[in-house]
């Protein structure tokens, strides 16, 4: 939206989108947001997930019996995610861990729990 703002000469409305029209005409500094993060509320179990600092992913799943472990990677040496550095940087971890709750909005119909008969409501 603010990319779309920006080329009409608008002021987009509240939202937390940065615009790109400069990396679209190679003018000027491109903003880059602080962190990104995105979930997924599946049958299986959710899954959250961040791209921070650069060449940082993080990301926990469902476990047995409540959210997993957070697993890191250095997508600049292992992009494809075959190993997770989680327990070389507790200091990013830590930091991971605060971002995932920063940037969650809870919402009943999308808990961070296991979905399923043994969780859902009876009416």
């Amino acid at each position: 939206m603010p990319t779309f703002a920006e080329l009409a000469g608008a002021t987009a409305p509240p939202c937390d989108g940065i615009s790109f029209l400069p990396s679209l005409l190679g003018t000027g500094q491109q903003r880059q947001h602080d962190y990104l993060y995105w979930e997924f509320n599946e049958s299986a179990g959710p899954m959250q997930a961040l791209r921070f600092d650069g060449k940082w992913k993080a990301y926990r799943a469902w476990g047995k019996a409540a959210i997993g472990p957070i697993q890191l990677f250095d997508l600049e040496d292992d992009p494809s995610e075959k190993k997770s550095v989680a327990q070389k940087h507790p200091e990013l971890v830590k930091r991971a861990e605060q971002l995932f709750k920063a940037a969650r909005t809870p919402h009943d119909k999308f808990p961070l729990t296991k979905r399923g008969k043994s969780n859902s409501k009876k009416h």
